[in-house]
């Protein structure tokens, strides 16, 4: 077992995510390592069990560098549709990532009368009022039962 007392630019990738678990302690590292396959969990493992100690020093600058790497890559705040079809790519691969997103899209399009679902239904009465009962019950067909009787009710 050795202590940690080298600059983090000379320790390999795998001792800084050795020196960022051990940063993190047991409670916290242990959730980040659920997230993680076995085999990796294995070498980390290792990689910290080979740690007596790591230096503050060291812990900070682990820390730090984690944290501009991930404001870097925009971690923080990313999501979309570009990180989304970027992280099947990687997990399943280009030709099913394709096949999966293709079917997501096609359930996230929206649906006619989507805005209606989330109108006031007194307001949607005050809407309606006027319109003969056809119309009425078409747009009434496309709310829940009990956004339709609250229409109803006013």
């Amino acid at each position: 077992m050795t202590t940690t007392q080298a600059a983090p630019t000379k320790l390999t990738g795998r001792q800084k995510a050795a020196a960022l678990l051990i940063a993190l302690g047991p409670e916290l590292s242990s959730r980040v390592l659920k997230h993680f396959r076995e085999s990796d969990v294995e070498k980390l493992t290792l990689e910290v069990f080979s740690f007596e100690k790591v230096s503050e020093q060291v812990k900070d600058q682990v820390i730090e560098e984690c944290h501009q790497m991930a404001l870097a890559r925009n971690f923080i705040t990313s999501g979309g549709v570009d990180y989304a079809r970027q992280m099947l790519e990687n997990a399943v691969g280009k030709p099913k990532a394709d096949e999966i997103f293709s079917r997501i899209s096609t359930a996230r399009r929206s649906h006619p009368f989507d805005f209606v679902r989330e109108t006031d239904p007194a307001q949607l009465a005050n809407f309606i009022q006027g319109e003969c009962p056809q119309t009425i019950a078409l747009i009434l067909a496309h709310l829940s039962p009990q956004r339709a009787a609250a229409v109803i009710a006013n």
